[in-house]
């Protein structure tokens, strides 16, 4: 009997090895693409990038791997639209895996039990909701048949505001305080650097609007009387995945605290499927403290 079970033995040992080489394959493969970070929410530290939460993550990359690629059809003219709107939709997305450790205690015929665990959760875009594992979608209810007539006019596939928004991702660089005898020179001049990253894969027409948008009172309260020296627009294009700096100055007059945050920025895709340029989000306020 001993020997009958050998070869299943032998086939058995031989798929797990297959198994656990070819997760070793697929965890060298992706190690450099992705980088894990981790968050403590309690007293125990637990490295996400270790076993088991990389075991897991790595084994659901190697499956997701197996599945087959669906081909698209191609029409020319369509598809290089359909190409341009996709380029722009990708901006808005993201390929985080948030992986949640949880610890239960749950009390079962009068004994107390700690079970723990893990849920990953795939993020393809900020804002909507992720599950860890499918929704059951309810049946819908039996209703009557509607019929309707077809319209002929086809809407063109166009991408959101929001999404034409997400083109340029913007920072300022500069110092948190910054000292000035202004006593001496009335002017103070402080260097700052506009970061410019082009978010998708295309090739991306880029204005640098410097000017306030209004000289309202409540304006003055909230940008602080100071100005941009030099050009007060610029125009340029990055390319694909492109990173441009742009080198400024700010004047002040006196001291206090100022937001930083005023240059406005309006991208379109370079291929004039975007007829206009849309405004860019603008990041959080930049403070900076004159001395």
């Amino acid at each position: 009997s001993l020997k009958t079970k050998m070869p299943n033995l032998l086939v058995e040992r031989r798929e797990n090895f297959a198994s656990r080489q070819y997760e070793k394959e697929v965890a060298t493969q992706f190690s450099e693409k992705y980088i894990f970070a981790d968050i403590i929410f309690g007293n125990e530290q637990i490295i996400s990038s270790a076993s088991p939460c990389a075991d897991f993550f790595y084994r659901s990359l190697s499956s997701e791997l197996k599945k087959p690629q669906a081909q698209p059809s191609v029409h020319a003219e369509k598809q290089s639209v359909e190409d341009a709107v996709r380029l722009i939709q990708k901006c808005s997305e993201v390929d985080l895996n948030i992986v949640v450790l949880w610890k239960a205690y749950v009390v079962e015929d009068s004994k107390q039990l700690i079970l723990e665990g893990q849920h990953h959760v795939i993020l393809h875009t900020i804002g909507k909701e992720a599950f860890s594992c499918p929704q059951k979608q309810e049946p819908p209810e039996m209703e009557l048949l509607k019929f309707f007539r077809p319209e002929n006019t086809t809407v063109p596939l166009r991408p959101s505001v929001e999404q034409l928004s997400n083109l340029i991702k913007t920072s300022l660089h500069y110092p948190e305080s910054f000292n000035h005898p202004f006593h001496q020179k009335s002017l103070c001049l402080v260097p700052v650097t506009l970061l410019l990253s082009n978010c998708s894969k295309a090739d991306v027409d880029v204005i640098v609007d410097l000017r306030h948008k209004t000289t309202s009172p409540e304006a003055l309260e909230i940008h602080g009387s100071f100005t941009w020296l030099g050009q007060t627009q610029y125009k340029l294009q990055l390319k694909s995945q492109e990173i441009h700096s742009l080198q400024l100055k700010a004047c002040f007059v006196h001291t206090g605290v100022y937001n930083l945050g005023t240059p406005r920025v309006f991208a379109k895709l370079s291929d004039q499927v975007t007829v206009f340029e849309t405004s860019q989000q603008n990041s959080m306020p930049a403070l900076i403290i004159i001395n």
